[in-house]
């Protein structure tokens, strides 16, 4: 599932027929996204079961009452005729008329970018519409996809006719790029300083609780009581902590440790990196933060002259890392650890 200011984006199950065939009815929706409306609850059903159930096609609905009032989809390889490789998908849609004109559409086809470049680790995302689809064009626009071309005589099956089509595409690099800009006003990546000492004490517990589930009582009061020491002495010179406030208040940070080694064939000047403690607090999730944090952190990064950073990812951060650069190291060693017990 997912989740917009004002949407969920969730599985299409057969209770959504009536709601799917309330919409998909509508004359003006399917023929010009080049499909039949349709003709009895019955066969919405059965558009649920067969057309409906891809891997990542998805029900638009309302936060309000959870109903189905429109579709988005994620075509991967083998399921559309726009790309041959598994890193890249088409992505289609459409909405019922009643919702039109309220900004519904871009919401969940930006969500959908997110979570197609992200989640799903796409390096490009396709879309078309039909010659006169001007609403879809629009939203495609609004969205950031940049056009690519114009085909005649386009085969509509469905429909039993050709048509003109056009083809815009969203790629990562673009997509990153569209983020940014769109959040500089808002957002500002910072280093903190000796003031926000004590918030980042908080901030290390809580991604420690968050990574961990829990810790012991004891131990939480003994890195309360040592932290502040340790901030102090590293702070800006071999530690540095990137985040983000939202009305002065940090909200999201990561953690960049600066190692110097005897040079190897690895890391020829032995400069290397760490980053940890990448956070960002529940209720400011899907906000982009943590990517803004890493883009700016490997910026710098080569700035100082880091020629190897490592991490460890857990699930949920896998697809942000690799989207960064970061890749698995299969290596030669055993990772091993000693402990004084």
């Amino acid at each position: 599932m997912l989740e917009t200011e004002r949407l969920i984006l969730r599985r299409w199950n057969e209770n959504d027929a009536e709601d799917l065939y309330k919409y998909a009815s509508d004359p003006d929706v399917g023929p010009i996204a080049g499909w039949p409306a349709h003709r009895s609850i019955e066969e919405s059903r059965d558009v649920i079961k067969n057309v409906l159930g891809g891997k990542e096609a998805y029900a638009i609905c309302l936060k309000e009452d959870g109903k189905a009032i429109g579709t988005i989809e994620l075509k991967l390889n083998g399921h559309t005729d726009m790309t041959d490789r598994d890193d890249e998908c088409e992505m289609g849609y459409w909405l019922g008329k009643p919702f039109w004109g309220r900004g519904i559409m871009p919401e969940a086809v930006k969500e959908m970018l997110r979570h197609a470049l992200e989640d799903c680790s796409m390096q490009k995302v396709w879309i078309g519409y039909y010659e006169g689809n001007t609403k879809s064009k629009r939203v495609q626009e609004k969205c950031g996809f940049k056009y690519q071309w114009k085909s005649e005589n386009v085969d509509v099956p469905l429909m039993h006719e050709k048509r003109t089509g056009h083809v815009s595409l969203m790629t990562k690099e673009d997509w990153i790029w569209e983020k940014t800009q769109n959040l500089k006003f808002k957002t500002k990546v910072e280093k903190a300083g000796f003031e926000d000492i004590d918030t980042l004490v908080e901030l290390r517990l809580d991604y420690l609780v968050e990574d961990n589930g829990s810790i012991d009582k004891k131990d939480a009061e003994k890195i309360r009581e040592a932290l502040p020491g340790y901030y102090r002495k590293h702070l800006n010179k071999d530690l540095f902590a990137y985040v983000i406030r939202e009305e002065k208040t940090i909200v999201s940070c990561a953690f960049l440790l600066v190692i110097e080694k005897p040079m190897s064939p690895a890391f020829i000047n032995g400069k290397t990196g760490t980053i940890l403690n990448v956070y960002t607090k529940e209720s400011y999730h899907r906000k982009g933060y943590a990517r803004m944090i890493m883009d700016v952190l490997l910026a710098e990064a080569k700035d100082l002259g880091l020629v190897v950073m490592d991490l460890k990812s857990t699930e949920d951060g896998y697809s942000l890392y690799r989207s960064v650069g970061f890749q698995d190291d299969h290596s030669k060693y055993h990772l091993m650890k000693w402990k004084n017990q």
